[in-house]
């Protein structure tokens, strides 16, 4: 769900090839977000063992909002609720200002 918001509010900020571009790079993401992860958790000896014991839940999970995000991108739009919440930040930032 939130993949496919970052994805889909993501492509409306950007245009078509860059959109194109994204879907494309999208199936790199998975093993990105898990290097990225795997880094900072060897770089914290102390959260290595828990972060090797959860290893196949966040695989699945990364996996999902890959999957999420790269729809977003395809079809420029966000699901209902990120939709919601993104536009509840915005009139939060525009009341702010």
């Amino acid at each position: 769900m939130w993949g496919r918001s970052f994805g889909g509010t993501h492509a409306k900020l950007a245009g078509t090839p860059r959109r194109v571009l994204w879907a494309v790079l999208s199936p790199l993401l998975p093993a990105l977000i898990l290097a990225r992860m795997t880094l900072m958790a060897w770089k914290k000896q102390r959260t290595l063992a828990a972060f090797l014991k959860a290893l196949p839940l966040t695989v699945v999970l990364t996996l999902a909002w890959s999957g999420g995000e790269f729809v977003g991108y395809v079809t420029g739009r966000a699901n209902a609720a990120g939709a919601q919440a993104a536009e509840a930040i915005a009139r939060a930032s525009r009341a702010a200002s």
